[in-house]
């Protein structure tokens, strides 16, 4: 069971990504982050997969309009979010970039008090 929630925990985007450093993609669909009251959502989302950095891909998400009781930001990353918090288990973020599935615990989401969220997950080449 901790697994099934694990990967269904980390966001996938299923992209091809070639050498050049300022190479941006953009996707519909194939993410998944959490709302702001800890819950795991997908939907109306797209991505992004960019090379600005050299040495780094970063892989991006966002949403809007959802859940937020908080009446606040909140911030999530790999050892702060529902699932670490239940099992203390970290999540990490992933994507195929198109050389095979590429994980990382070096990610960030933020969901504002009004339920617009961005996840950003970034991974060494």
């Amino acid at each position: 069971m901790r697994r099934f929630l694990a990967a269904l925990a980390i966001a996938l985007l299923s992209v091809p990504v070639v050498a050049d450093p300022a190479l941006v993609i953009r996707i519909d669909g194939g993410c998944a982050l959490f709302d702001g009251d800890g819950a795991l959502v997908a939907g109306d989302l797209f991505g992004v997969v960019t090379r600005s950095t050299p040495g780094v891909i970063v892989g991006q998400c966002t949403a809007t309009g959802l859940d937020n009781s908080t009446g606040t930001a909140v911030k999530y990353d790999a050892y702060n979010n529902p699932f670490t918090a239940m099992t203390g288990i970290p999540v990490p973020c992933a994507f195929d970039d198109g050389g095979g599935l590429r994980i990382s615990f070096e990610w960030r989401e933020n969901v504002s008090a009004a339920g617009n969220a961005k996840f950003v997950c970034m991974i060494k080449d």
